[in-house]
């Protein structure tokens, strides 16, 4: 990658990771408010939320120590394009893991994705990957995707060269090599609720989002992730850029686990850096991690 395509790269890098720490720093501090707002005109028409199902503790299994083969690839499902603000295409990807078991990918620059055209020639590649996966608190870069489990991948391609443009392309490809992991102990068992889009304020467009435990045990975190869908049902992009975390302390610091039937209630502000419909329709998946016992 030459001066050129670092500078811009850097440039989107700066503005991604500021987005993003607005949003986790919206979602775990706004206060959730006791009076209803009048719905904004403007506001989202249509919303709602897909609750986690699983059993109610994810039981961590034990690593094999039998040889087995290779993961297999993950699989892109959809996606969706638009342009970054220098104007660089961002293709929204859905990554879904076939494999019976979680499995871990790299986040760095050995992960590829490249784009075809219908004969299957690669047009255009690049590492600028990001997989929204659940991850520890802690450990943002080693993070893991379920069983059968879809989840948002964003690419933005880069020029070469100044000047120069990608070309239209018909498929993309993803080259992850994913290794099985054991995640930390989870539970996917917490219901989630989406309320009304509305405007106060403090915020515009935002909406009421409830978590419970409904696990039975203690935990020590919890994470979401949203995606979003038009009316005709297709996918639109990850909704508000990253997985946000609300980990769970008191006044000193201390750990302080949600004990099973607890509810906690946050603003959940979609964060669009380009026009999107009208009306969407959002997709909030949740995961507890479980407070150590």
């Amino acid at each position: 990658m030459d001066g050129y395509a670092s500078m811009m790269k850097n440039a989107h890098n700066a503005y991604r990771l500021m987005v993003l720490f607005l949003l986790s720093l919206a979602a775990c501090s706004a206060p959730a408010s006791s009076t209803s707002a009048p719905v904004s005109e403007t506001a989202v028409a249509t919303a709602v939320a897909t609750e986690t199902k699983a059993p109610t503790a994810t039981a961590v299994p034990e690593p094999s120590l039998t040889p087995t083969s290779a993961p297999l690839q993950l699989e892109v499902v959809e996606w969706s394009t638009h342009t970054d603000v220098p104007g660089y295409p961002i293709v929204e990807i859905l990554l879904r893991n076939p494999n019976g078991f979680p499995v871990r990918v790299n986040n760095d620059d050995s992960t590829e994705a490249s784009v075809m055209n219908l004969a299957g020639e690669t047009l255009a590649t690049t590492s600028d990957v990001n997989y929204w996966v659940w991850s520890d608190v802690d450990d943002f870069a080693g993070g893991f995707i379920l069983p059968g489990e879809t989840v948002p991948v964003t690419v933005t391609f880069y020029p070469t060269n100044e000047g120069e443009e990608i070309p239209d392309w018909e498929s993309i490809r993803l080259d992850a090599d994913p290794d099985e992991v054991v995640p930390v102990p989870f539970t996917r068992d917490v219901e989630v609720s989406l309320g009304e889009f509305r405007s106060t304020l403090e915020f515009d467009d935002g909406a009421t989002l409830t978590l419970t435990n409904a696990s039975g045990q203690p935990l020590r975190a919890l994470l979401y992730r949203a995606t979003a869908r038009g009316q005709d049902g297709a996918f639109v992009g990850l909704a508000g850029g990253a997985i946000a975390i609300v980990a769970f302390r008191d006044d000193a610091g201390n750990p302080q686990p949600l004990e099973p039937g607890a509810t906690i209630e946050l603003i959940f502000l979609p964060n669009w850096n380009r026009d999107v419909p009208q009306s969407l329709e959002y997709e909030i998946e949740a995961i507890g991690l479980l407070a150590d016992e």
